[in-house]
């Protein structure tokens, strides 16, 4: 048997990735290679990154993760205060197509 945090993530793990409606807003998740501060709590699963290993031809637009753009000089003020939580998921410009690795 194993610790109480093994259990837990394997039972959010398939929360999350059995869940055909969660999958498709929200994608599949995977154990984290360390935990990591998000949302307002710590966690140890993560998003997969199927991207990166997505070999088929057609272009594949999706949405709902954070791109993180560069903050403009004038904010709204209604905005002043936002501060997207967690690492930066992609790695590059928040405008470059991303691809395979």
């Amino acid at each position: 048997a194993g610790s109480a945090e093994e259990e837990e993530d394997m039972r959010e793990l398939a929360r999350q990735n059995d869940n055909p409606v969660l999958v498709t807003v929200s994608g599949m998740e995977e154990k984290a290679p360390a935990p990591f501060w998000a949302g307002g709590k710590m966690r140890r699963l993560d998003r997969k990154r199927w991207w990166q290993q997505y070999q088929e031809p057609p272009l594949v637009v999706f949405g709902h993760y954070w791109r993180l753009f560069p903050r403009p000089a004038t904010t709204p003020k209604e905005y002043e205060d936002f501060d997207p939580t967690g690492g930066d998921l992609f790695g590059c410009s928040p405008f470059a197509l991303l691809e395979s690795e």
